[in-house]
């Protein structure tokens, strides 16, 4: 998997996002959860054009906003970005998520298997003269099985990486190249660490429920910045008014959204 990377969205590690947020998804309250309305394309649509939409915005929020509800919206702002990246991974895993019957899956597992394969070839042969490499070479290829390939490919890649000018002497070992065997691996290691198509499915709501919250609160406050005929600038997650009444002051305070972050015990 491959995400469109550009300067509207700043990219976190998505082969670490889901583990390292899942304590934050599930503080997401059962009665919160929501269904989602979009899946991870459309979601990233919506996100950059809110990005770009409401930041124009921004120098407003003094002339009609409280410090408090201003402070709520440039939160909401800042932390859309990595609520849509999350989606994004959780979606790409809910995908995967069907295990043994899912051809997306199968193909992953293939793809890393390859990379694997490919990987110690050409590890035995940049590192057959460097002895104190040897037994660990020897420990990375031992062990057979789906997650083993993928560990092994982690194995490989961190080993290449102590080694940049051995790794810059062999020509398909590009940076492309070795970005995209990582993420396969990490990619088929968190679906094997997810339990069951219901935990992925779970967390795919969760998700889902952070980017949206976080989305619609932008949105309803933008709608009350802009006249009825910009509303189509801010478009609805999934067939949503395109309209908001102009309040004669400070609208009411909405709930604020799912915080990203689980509470402190």
């Amino acid at each position: 998997m491959t995400a469109t990377k550009n300067k509207v969205l700043p990219q976190p590690d998505l082969t670490t996002i889901l583990q390292q947020k899942k304590p934050s998804l599930l503080a997401v309250s059962l009665e919160a959860v929501q269904r989602p309305r979009v899946r991870r394309v459309r979601a990233q649509t919506l996100t950059e054009t809110m990005r770009t939409q409401f930041e124009v915005l921004l120098p407003k929020l003094p002339k009609e906003f409280s410090s408090e509800r201003i402070a709520a919206l440039e939160q909401a702002y800042r932390a859309l970005p990595e609520l849509f990246w999350l989606f994004y991974q959780a979606d790409h895993q809910y995908d995967l998520s069907a295990g043994e019957r899912s051809e997306t899956f199968r193909l992953l597992v293939e793809r890393v298997r390859g990379y694997d394969v490919e990987l110690e070839q050409i590890c035995l042969l940049l590192f057959r003269g460097v002895a104190q490499e040897q037994e660990r070479i020897k420990k990375i290829q031992q062990g057979r099985g789906r997650r083993d390939d993928a560990e092994d490919v982690l194995a490989w890649l961190e080993l290449l990486g102590r080694y940049p000018q051995q790794r810059a002497a062999y020509a398909l070992l590009t940076d492309s190249y070795l970005t995209e065997a990582k993420i396969a691996a990490s990619d088929l290691l968190q679906s094997l660490q997810i339990s069951s198509v219901a935990e992925s499915a779970d967390l795919w709501r969760r998700a889902y429920t952070l980017w949206a919250e976080s989305y619609r609160m932008l949105r309803k406050f933008a709608l009350c910045l802009v006249p009825d005929d910009q509303a189509e600038l801010f478009p609805g997650i999934h067939n949503e008014p395109s309209a908001s009444p102009k309040p004669a002051s400070e609208p009411t305070p909405a709930p604020s959204p799912v915080s990203p972050n689980p509470p402190t015990p």
